[in-house]
């Protein structure tokens, strides 16, 4: 059976000599493993996602326990601006692994997709990177219906909450918060998911 969607590449690794294991977020299907066959030095390949690469994809599966493998990838919109910071890619990174380890949980897609892609493109231009992942994991989570508002938010100290929230509120281009506070409140709402929810956090 083959398989098209759109496609965005969680995770790229080597699985072997002469082949790629990705993990790719489709729209329709959700999160799938998919390996793809790397060509020899000189010889032409099909095109394959790197991380974070978004485009078309067509995929052999040949039944639900067995290997899928990439027919063709046709690339889409990309994210160059993330890969040439590392700040910005140490955020997407993070985001990646959440999603990769929640989208398993989801009957639906749709939502996710676009935040994802949403926080991806905030996250090009965001002049305090680490504002973005905690932003999207409070929606995600927000979203499945968890209590971060009632149950995380609130539990904070007021001066605490107030900043917080105002974090969360504000555009993402308008943050003035320091990174380092911004990725202990991460951190913590990464606490409170393990503690409270069956989401997790990613590495």
């Amino acid at each position: 059976m083959f398989l098209q969607d759109r496609a965005l590449c969680l995770k790229r690794s080597f699985s072997g000599e002469n082949r790629l294991l990705l993990e790719l977020f489709l729209r329709k299907e959700g999160l799938l493993r998919v390996f793809a066959r790397v060509s020899r030095q000189g010889a032409p390949g099909r095109e394959i996602p790197d991380f974070l690469g978004t485009g078309e994809v067509t995929v052999r599966r040949k039944g639900p326990d067995l290997p899928a493998w990439l027919q063709e990838f046709s690339p889409g919109v990309g994210y160059p601006a993330i890969a040439r910071d590392y700040r910005r890619l140490q955020a997407a990174s993070r985001l990646a692994a959440f999603f990769a380890g929640n989208l398993p949980h989801l009957e639906e897609f749709d939502a996710s997709w676009d935040l994802l892609h949403s926080a991806l493109q905030a996250l090009e231009t965001a002049p305090v990177a680490e504002v973005v992942p905690l932003k999207a994991v409070f929606l995600f989570a927000r979203g499945e219906g968890y209590p971060v508002r009632e149950g995380w938010l609130a539990r904070q100290r007021e001066q605490e909450r107030q900043a917080l929230a105002q974090a969360l509120r504000r555009p993402v281009a308008e943050c003035t918060c320091r990174p380092e506070k911004l990725q202990h409140w991460l951190e913590d709402l990464f606490r409170f998911l393990s503690a409270e929810t069956p989401l997790l956090p990613g590495k």
